[in-house]
């Protein structure tokens, strides 16, 4: 009995370990981040409902592209590494290493722009990761307001990761609903566009006309947005 009891107690520490969360300054949208099975992961409840399902975070680098400088070129004849996918994976075999909570608050006041003033309010959660297998360092932080959720990615100075090429970003949003959404027209040559609202399944019917007003813009795809 006390092995199966000293046995649990372990391995809730783990998962107590591997799991953090942050909450918005009203207290209405939580936001939950655990390693699962070596993946970053998030999920997002508003009001105790689920928005966003379990999603993964994570990113995929061109091989070999970690080995290089900005000022070094690429050879045909160079060896191929056994290891390039290895190196490549930037979204997998990560563990925990530290978490911090934050807050802030302040209010400051725009030149130009509808409101006279704007509060600039947030509970911010950092998590810096380890990745064993590459020897990589990866800090997400994340910042909840009252009316959204914001996170970006972070590459602290590390020996091992000086330079890279993303080939593919793994970021996911497992929405639960069919949300309404504010967005543009995911374009890489240009941002002026007018703010669309539709439902997430309105997209597509909506971006031949998002674009129509600039000549020079290239959208990404039929559902590929910038929100």
């Amino acid at each position: 009995m006390k092995k199966t009891l000293l046995t649990s107690a372990f391995a809730l520490l783990a998962l107590v370990a591997n799991a953090q969360q942050v909450t918005s300054p009203d207290g209405k949208m939580k936001l939950d981040f655990r390693i699962d099975d070596g993946r970053p992961t998030y999920t997002l409840t508003v009001d105790g409902r689920t928005v966003i399902a379990p999603s993964h975070l994570g990113y995929k680098f061109k091989s070999n592209s970690s080995e290089q400088n900005s000022f070094s070129e690429v050879k045909s004849d160079m060896p191929k590494d056994q290891n390039a996918e290895q190196k490549a994976d930037c979204y997998s075999g990560f563990q925990l290493l530290r978490y911090e909570n934050n807050s802030f608050d302040e209010t400051w006041r725009p030149v130009l722009g509808e409101e006279s003033s704007i509060r600039n309010h947030y509970n911010e959660l950092l998590v810096c990761l380890k990745q064993s297998k590459n020897d990589r360092f990866v800090n997400i932080r994340f910042r909840l307001f009252d009316d959204g959720l914001g996170f970006r990615y972070e590459f602290p100075d590390q020996k091992k990761l000086t330079y890279f090429v993303v080939a593919d970003e793994l970021t996911e949003f497992a929405m639960t609903g069919d949300h309404t959404a504010w967005w543009v027209a995911g374009d890489y040559d240009t941002q002026e566009f007018e703010y669309q609202q539709t439902k997430l399944s309105g997209i597509r019917g909506r971006m031949q006309k998002a674009i129509q007003a600039t000549s020079s813009s290239t959208p990404a795809g039929p559902t590929t947005v910038q929100t």
